[in-house]
């Protein structure tokens, strides 16, 4: 599997992603991230200072001048084991992004009750007690409130894009309403019933490499941790493809860096990214040669 695809592609963090499943459930997931700059000071054109020529830098001024880059590199290897879960295909909502197939995920609990997360890893339903009530509601990316925010105690608890009320602790299949137009509106929605198969993750390493060079300086590091637990699932009409929400990954900044105080902001369910939603992946079968 490769990646990382989908809409939020470009903001996933990761410019390469790739997973190797073994014989006897072994794995590997290879994360890698790449960054560079050049440091070009024009001459002074006689405009005043601050003044930037409009022109192309050639590669001999670039030669001349420091150059930056940043590369870090993270392997996790380990095993894993699959299992079915319960989903469910929701049809009929007046926003597109909602129609989606929803599998639950029992290691992001909301109100004691495991949340729903949908194929694209952007929507998801979640249980709200105060209402005994289904809401759905999207990642911040997605212009959602985001996970973080309707846990209890966040900012936006309560609020939603549509709900339904709970019976025997599933989404009815009547008693629907959206958000249209800042009003509750009706709408008919429709509920088909499936399974999704979960990929249980446990990397017993994880190795981080980080290497930062500018000019003929530069600096290489290696952080070994472990073990560490994650989870990826394959939706019902998704072959081929795999969302992966990823652990946190461990760095080599102190406590105090804000870095650091980022990556700390984690739920039960593994990593999450700096708006407070799950570090998802969305990987697609590599095409055989």
């Amino acid at each position: 599997f490769v990646g990382p695809h989908g809409l939020d592609a470009a903001a996933a963090g990761w410019d390469s992603a790739t997973l190797e499943l073994g014989h006897g459930g072994r794995f590997c997931l290879e994360l890698w991230r790449f960054y560079e700059s050049w440091d070009y000071l024009p001459e002074d054109d006689g405009e005043g200072a601050g003044h930037v020529r409009n022109e192309i830098v050639d590669h001999q001024d670039r030669a001349m001048q420091p150059r930056e880059v940043e590369e870090v590199r993270v392997t996790l290897t380990g095993h894993c084991a699959v299992r079915q879960v319960s989903s469910i295909q929701l049809s009929g909502l007046r926003r597109p992004e909602l129609n989606r197939d929803f599998a639950e995920d029992g290691s992001r609990m909301v109100n004691g009750v495991p949340s729903w997360w949908s194929d694209d890893g952007r929507a998801f339903l979640y249980y709200e007690d105060q209402r005994n009530r289904w809401q759905i509601n999207t990642v911040r990316l997605a212009g959602g409130d985001g996970f973080r925010e309707i846990r209890p105690g966040g900012r936006r608890a309560g609020c939603g894009h549509a709900y339904s009320v709970s019976v025997e602790g599933r989404p009815a299949q009547d008693g629907w309403f959206e958000m249209t137009n800042e009003q509750w509106l009706p709408v008919s929605v429709g509920i088909s019933k499936g399974e999704a198969t979960v990929v249980d993750f446990t990397a017993a390493k994880i190795v981080v490499e980080e290497c930062h060079r500018r000019g003929a300086e530069g600096q290489a590091e290696q952080l070994v941790a472990g073990p560490v637990s994650f989870h990826g699932w394959t939706h019902s009409g998704r072959a081929g493809e795999l969302r992966v929400v990823l652990p946190r990954i461990p760095d080599r900044h102190s406590p105090e860096s804000m870095e650091t105080t980022l990556w700390e902001a984690e739920v039960d369910g593994g990593g999450t990214t700096i708006l407070g939603d799950p570090d998802t992946l969305i990987l697609r079968a590599a095409s055989k040669l």
